[in-house]
């Protein structure tokens, strides 16, 4: 149903090709970058902990305030019926962005 326009005279679906690409292109990889750009760039031992608590926690926040942003993108482009992509790119970049802090 996602890929089904719901006018009468357009019963034709949007190739999965095309969803496909717009999902990762025009989806998820702007999320993916922007969350990216908040992970940490400093190697191991470079900074002290306090340093590393501070930016993490700073950086976490920026992390969860961007959905805001992400959405009103998604809608702007008018893929507001691609909720379930919007959230699964939402999904994997925040779990790329946390797989930056694991030891």
């Amino acid at each position: 149903e996602t890929c089904r326009d719901r006018i009468a005279d357009a019963p034709e679906a949007l190739p999965w090709a095309l969803l496909k690409d717009v999902a990762v292109f025009v989806i998820l990889k702007p999320i993916e970058d922007e969350a990216m750009a908040l992970a940490p760039r400093v190697p191991p031992g470079q900074l002290r902990a306090s340093e590393v608590v501070l930016a993490a926690e700073s950086n976490a926040k920026k992390l969860m305030q961007m959905s805001d942003n992400w959405a009103r993108y998604v809608e702007d482009m008018g893929c507001a019926r691609l909720a379930v992509v919007w959230l699964a790119s939402i999904d994997a970049a925040c779990e790329a962005f946390w797989e930056n802090w694991a030891p």
